[in-house]
């Protein structure tokens, strides 16, 4: 595929689009994080919470869909890229347990 692509935007969009998926899984964990652990203590704080990272979950996301309908291929292999990484992950998962603390 690297090989036979001789475009930049199509090289970019292989590698940034699967990366712009867990950003705006990151900034909801953060909502989440703080309802189920509401006493836990938090070592930053958020800055407009919790509007700012629900309008960075937003525009992530609009922008995920956008790039989508663009380059309808290069995301296709991103994600197909990111699901043939499941049963790996399943089978680690299993194999060592999490540690409790």
């Amino acid at each position: 595929m690297i090989l036979r692509s001789g475009h930049y935007d199509e090289l970019y969009t292989l590698a940034i689009f699967p990366s712009w998926i867990l950003y705006p899984m990151t900034a909801a964990s953060v909502v989440v994080l703080r309802r189920k652990l509401p006493d836990l203590e938090r070592p930053y704080r958020v800055p407009g919470y919790p509007v700012v990272p629900l309008l960075f979950v937003l525009v992530a996301m609009v922008l995920l869909y956008a790039t989508l309908l663009a380059s309808p291929r290069e995301t296709g292999i991103g994600l197909v890229v990111i699901l043939a990484g499941l049963p790996f992950y399943r089978f680690w998962r299993r194999k060592a347990p999490l540690a409790v603390k």
